[in-house]
């Protein structure tokens, strides 16, 4: 099992379709969904109430716009303008 910040990383490029791992774009229904809801949508799901950042990831508009910050939180095809990765990056707790 990947650490909780690599396995967002792999989330984030499997999400953008630079997986090298796949031929095919993936599917967000079928790969990238089930992921998000076992790691990610407790923090960043449709609770409002339990929802950090103002990032809703379990629906792709709110995923690509991002949380409070404003900055887009998943750019599809370009990762390394993502808000996801540069978070991921951080050394800020």
């Amino acid at each position: 099992m990947l650490p909780p910040k690599y396995f967002c990383l792999a989330l984030a490029l499997t999400a953008t379709g630079l997986s090298p791992a796949s031929a095919e774009p993936p599917s967000f229904s079928q790969d990238v969904r089930p992921l998000l809801s076992d790691r990610c949508l407790k923090c960043h799901g449709p609770d409002d109430k339990g929802r950090k950042g103002n990032l809703r990831l379990d629906l792709r508009d709110d995923a690509l716009t991002g949380g409070k910050s404003g900055a887009a939180g998943i750019v599809p095809g370009n990762i390394s303008d993502s808000e996801i990765l540069r978070r991921m990056r951080s050394t800020d707790p």
